[in-house]
C-alpha cells in the first residue's frame, strides 16, 4: 500500500518515544530532542493528516478510515511496546522484577 512506508515511520517513532519515556535517568533536554527533535522530525503529523485528507477526497472513505485508526492504533501499541521493552531490559540488568 502507498502509506506503508509512512506507517512504519510512526510506528518506530512511536516505539522510541515509549522507550524514552521509562528512562527517567536522561537529562530533560535529551528527552526533550528525542521526543520532539528526533521523532518529530521523522514523523509528522501533517503528512499523516495531508494522506489521510486525500484519501477522504478521493471517496475512499472506507480506506482512509481504516488508516487514520489503524495508524493511531498501531503508535499506541509501538508505545506500549518500547515501554514494556525498556522496563523488561531494565528488570534484567537490576535482576529486578519491578523495574
Amino acid at each position: 500500500m502507498f502509506f506503508c512506508k509512512q506507517k512504519t515511520a510512526y510506528e518506530i517513532s512511536a516505539c522510541l518515544v515509549g522507550s524514552e519515556m521509562c528512562i527517567r535517568d536522561r537529562p530533560p533536554n535529551a528527552v526533550l530532542f528525542v521526543k520532539t527533535g528526533l521523532c518529530g522530525g521523522f514523523t509528522t503529523f501533517s503528512a499523516f493528516s495531508l494522506e489521510t485528507l486525500a484519501l477522504l477526497e478521493r471517496g475512499k472513505y472506507a480506506t482512509g478510515a481504516l488508516y487514520a485508526c489503524g495508524s493511531v492504533l498501531a503508535c499506541l501499541a509501538g508505545v506500549v511496546i518500547g515501554r514494556l521493552a525498556v522496563r523488561g531490559v531494565r528488570a534484567a540488568l537490576t535482576g529486578s522484577a519491578a523495574a
